[in-house]
């Protein structure tokens, strides 16, 4: 937030002068330590011990801005998405049973991994993939059995990594999830 004020290296300047900075109480709420109170309750903000933590949430934020645009590239770069809607939930059907995709088991993994599934009994046609983060399709997996299964994925079919792991049904999106393999 944006708010006039003054801060301890400033007091020496004059009171027409606006300075921008976050409000001490607000962030007094989140990071108590970097905020101190002086004799007279005026409260103040070391920001040089702010600096780091802004940082750090900057790259958290930026990583998570990757891995949408990883997924955006594999929307807009497989065929069957390209012409469907997202749904990353389930499809449900007018008796309330729907196809679905579970995150793998477990998650991390590193020999292998569990990816469960249910398809509707009315589901022709089924498919797995798995991308890389660049959107880049390595697996694909044709589904037959209907109701719920599974697809084994061994640790020593991929490098470690990220993967985005996807379920199409019939044309639509059931799922979209994330499976890490570690080393």
């Amino acid at each position: 937030m944006i708010k006039e004020g003054v801060n301890d290296t400033e007091k020496t300047q004059s009171s027409a002068d606006k300075y921008f900075g976050f409000i001490a109480q607000e962030v007094e709420i989140i990071f108590p330590e970097l905020v101190s109170t002086d004799e007279k309750g005026d409260k103040y903000i070391s920001y040089m011990e702010f600096i780091p933590l802004l940082v750090e949430a900057i790259k958290e934020q930026q990583e998570e801005i990757v891995s949408l645009q990883a997924q955006l590239n594999i929307l807009n770069q497989t065929p069957v998405l390209k012409s469907t809607s997202i749904n990353n939930t389930t499809e449900v059907d007018h008796l309330g049973i729907k196809s679905e995709l579970f995150q793998n088991k477990p998650n991390p993994f590193t020999e292998e991994t569990i990816i469960e599934y249910y398809l509707k009994d009315n589901v022709i046609s089924a498919t797995m993939y798995i991308y890389d983060m660049n959107g880049k399709q390595l697996r694909s997996y044709e589904l037959h059995l209907k109701s719920r299964g599974s697809v084994t994925i061994s640790g020593g079919e991929l490098d470690a990594g990220m993967y985005i792991y996807s379920l199409i049904a019939d044309g639509k999106i059931i799922g979209l999830k994330q499976m890490v393999l570690t080393e």
